[in-house]
């Protein structure tokens, strides 16, 4: 399912938060009548290109009397289209707009870039924008005059502007489109272009603390719960922030708590998780078997056995030559495989493992085991014989203390 999505945010002096969001359908993927079904897509919702999405948002913010009275946005909402409906729903605004933007002027009509080249350079004013990971941010700033191109039928001209922000070292251009109802000044048109870098902070927070980006969902009405939930989830954080933020004063040396920060001090004051039962040690430690060779067969004694005889259960597993024999009074056992097993790379060699467990209660499981490996030599052996197993069968006795003798395909353990 596509997951484009067009989010409105919120921000004033306490604090900042997204209040609302719509998914964007492309043209394509909204004309698939087979897969909006699929996926649950509402009959009434049909394409809409971004700047519409955006106007449809700012009409229920509208609505629910949401106090606000800028608006800004990147350059993908510069279009003329948004800036006549938020003139019309009462918003002022500070839109980016790309540099071939082109704006009436009493002397003509010009792109913003030949705006901005004709600015004397005393005219250019640098203004402190925000404190960075290297120190305060500053730029130079530039305001033009133009003639409005977006007035609504029934309301005055008002005030447009061109905003031209310039990097001190770069000398690269960004560009603003600005409307007021009444004049402003440059200080409060550059402090709008900053409220912009709160809608990243809340994306980042958003998707790094509430989980808005790591919701797997596939269908139209999970993706709006998820989403819903996610923002939610923000607006709490930016409520608490706000709130520790008023109530701390003016002579205060701490810094306010971060989301991640206020999201820890949540978690710790909520209900302590039920304790956990601690699981048992377990009582067998199993090596995995690999899958059997199928050009390889096996003898007639290696067949399935249970034996029983002094109290032990005696195991022979034909895949892997797997022996083991358990106490079924003390509940120790011993375990031992002897597997074949391919090594990868240019050759053909095979290496073989022989190994024995013995796991008793209450006791530290111990592994013991030999390998051989085969490069395809004459001098070299091909796998276990007797006397590997004889060197096997005595490193377990010296090591655990325990007898081991083999008896008719077995081993047989005295513990």
């Amino acid at each position: 399912m596509c997951q484009v999505a067009v989010h409105l945010t919120y921000a004033g002096h306490n604090g900042h938060a997204p209040i609302d969001r719509a998914l964007y359908l492309g043209a394509g993927w909204a004309a698939d009548e087979e897969r909006r079904l699929r996926v649950g897509v509402p009959d009434e919702t049909e394409f809409a290109t971004k700047p519409q999405l955006a106007a449809a948002m700012l009409q229920r913010a509208r609505d629910l009397r949401i106090p606000a009275r800028w608006l800004a946005g990147d350059e993908v909402y510069g279009g003329k289209g948004l800036r006549r409906r938020a003139r019309e729903l009462g918003f002022d605004y500070v839109l980016t707009v790309r540099a071939d933007h082109r704006v009436d002027t009493p002397a003509g009509r010009f792109t913003v870039t030949d705006l901005a080249a004709l600015v004397p350079k005393r005219n250019w004013m640098r203004i402190r924008t925000g404190h960075g990971l290297k120190g305060d941010r500053h730029y130079d700033w530039a305001m033009l005059d133009i003639d409005g191109d977006d007035i609504p039928d029934d309301q005055a001209p008002g005030h447009s502007v061109v905003l031209v922000r310039r990097h001190r070292y770069t000398r690269e251009l960004s560009f603003y489109r600005c409307h007021s109802t009444t004049s402003v000044t440059l200080a409060t048109l550059v402090d709008v272009v900053c409220c912009r870098w709160k809608v990243e902070e809340d994306f980042q927070l958003a998707k790094g603390v509430c989980g808005l980006d790591q919701g797997q969902t596939t269908c139209w009405n999970s993706w709006m719960r998820w989403t819903l939930i996610s923002m939610l989830a923000a607006a709490v954080l930016a409520v608490t922030r706000a709130h520790t933020v008023t109530a701390t004063t003016t002579d205060s040396e701490l810094v306010p708590a971060s989301g991640r920060e206020l999201l820890r001090l949540l978690q710790g004051t909520g209900p302590a998780p039920p304790p956990t039962r601690p699981r048992p040690p377990p009582a067998l430690v199993r090596l995995a078997p690999s899958p059997p060779t199928p050009s390889r067969r096996s003898p007639p004694q290696m067949e399935q056995h249970h034996r029983h005889s002094n109290g032990l259960t005696c195991t022979n597993t034909p895949s892997t030559r797997n022996y083991s024999c358990r106490d079924r009074a003390s509940g120790s056992s011993v375990s031992c495989v002897q597997d074949q097993e391919s090594r990868p790379g240019s050759g053909s060699g095979r290496v073989w493992l022989a190994g024995m467990v013995c796991c008793k209660p209450h006791s530290r499981t111990r592994l013991i085991y030999r390998t051989i490996t085969h490069h395809g030599r004459s001098h070299e052996k091909k796998g276990f014989r007797e006397d590997d197993f004889a060197h096997l069968l005595d490193t377990a006795h010296q090591q655990l203390r325990v007898w081991l003798w083999a008896r008719g395909g077995y081993f047989i353990a005295s513990l």
